[in-house]
């Protein structure tokens, strides 16, 4: 993947094995992992940078209030099926790492214009 990626879900447990699981998969990837809407807010507003804000739906009425700073939103639904959420992508939270990795390189894949390596 090789991208700047977000995850915001309140599960301290859930947040950081999904950072720990895609850094091991890309370890060129940046993540960061919140559990908290305020410390996510602090980040975005620092002007880091990030291609992909993954944001669990409790949280989402606080990202409506948070500038993405050109990142792609993608919503963690806690139902069993991807697709789309209050008018945003939507990837099923739980799900087998595999495929939850394999959605996220689809959904960046679709926001990239540039190729990206080991297909």
């Amino acid at each position: 993947m090789g991208i700047r990626l977000v995850v915001a879900a309140p599960q301290p447990g859930y947040a950081s094995r999904l950072a720990l699981y895609l850094k091991e998969r890309d370890p060129q990837a940046e993540i960061a992992a919140f559990t908290h809407a305020d410390a996510l807010e602090r980040y975005l507003q620092a002007g880091r940078g990030t291609d992909l804000l993954m944001v669990q739906q409790s949280l989402l009425p606080a990202v409506r209030q948070m500038p993405p700073g050109g990142a792609k939103v993608v919503v963690l639904t806690e139902g069993g099926t991807s697709g789309e959420y209050d008018g945003l992508p939507a990837i099923a939270q739980y799900q087998s790492l595999p495929r939850l990795s394999a959605e996220i390189r689809r959904l960046v894949g679709a926001t990239s214009d540039k190729p990206t390596e080991g297909g």
